[in-house]
């Protein structure tokens, strides 16, 4: 480390709105919206230079990226890992990723002091997905039973159980069950954030977690195509 506090980037691209933060330990350094509208490389890398320019940072002085993966948007879950990979190399440091919905768990945990939280959201195709985190003693959530994808007409009964509902889509999935005639439960509406998927990452590294794969997360399986020219 290059200092008392770790110096983190956080990447954070899976939602509409996304963010950018830099951290010093759990500390705040500097955070910027990074909205969709124009989202590509090169708004993305006009962002952290305004990003680094407030802190007086450079990439070098970092100890570490962290990336969200997801689920969510694959363009901007795809967008943050590679952007991540190639800031790190030239320079050595430690890129780390991991899910987003871990750290929109992690928020809602911090903010209303539950303990079990399921994170769901918008997987397109009338699907939602859902993954149930119960926060550990040292502050981690932890995902248990793994990520489900389910038909909205089975949402009521996927979500039931006591956990805390979250959600990054909750507008969007809201009007979706209510257009099948659904009655949506209680659902915090909670959008990823940079500034808690750097504090995840932080304390997953503290705890001795693993990075998770630098790929997108991404619960669908692939769509093929058949019957096409040459075919």
């Amino acid at each position: 480390m290059k200092g008392t506090d770790p110096r983190i980037l956080a990447l954070e691209l899976s939602a509409a709105q996304g963010s950018v933060a830099l951290l010093s330990g759990e500390q705040i350094a500097a955070r910027l919206p990074c909205p969709a509208e124009g989202r590509g490389e090169s708004r993305l890398f006009h962002s952290l230079e305004e990003l680094f320019r407030t802190a007086g940072w450079t990439i070098a002085d970092l100890d570490l990226v962290a990336a969200g993966r997801g689920p969510g948007s694959y363009t901007g879950t795809r967008l943050a890992v590679t952007v991540a990979h190639f800031l790190c190399a030239p320079h050595g440091v430690r890129v780390y990723y991991l899910s987003s919905a871990e750290a929109v768990a992690l928020a809602a945990a911090a903010e209303t002091g539950v303990r079990e939280v399921m994170v769901v959201g918008d997987a397109r195709r009338r699907t939602a997905w859902c993954g149930r985190f119960l926060c550990e003693p040292e502050g981690l959530p932890r995902l248990v039973d793994g990520w489900r994808l389910v038909p909205l007409r089975e949402f009521p009964s996927a979500v039931e159980g006591g956990a805390t509902l979250v959600s990054p889509d909750w507008p969007r999935l809201q009007r979706q069950l209510l257009e099948i005639g659904i009655t949506p439960p209680p659902v915090r509406f909670q959008r990823p954030q940079a500034v808690w998927l750097g504090r995840t990452a932080l304390r997953r590294l503290a705890a001795g977690w693993p990075s998770d794969p630098r790929e997108p997360l991404y619960l669908h399986p692939p769509v093929s195509v058949v019957g096409g020219p040459g075919q």
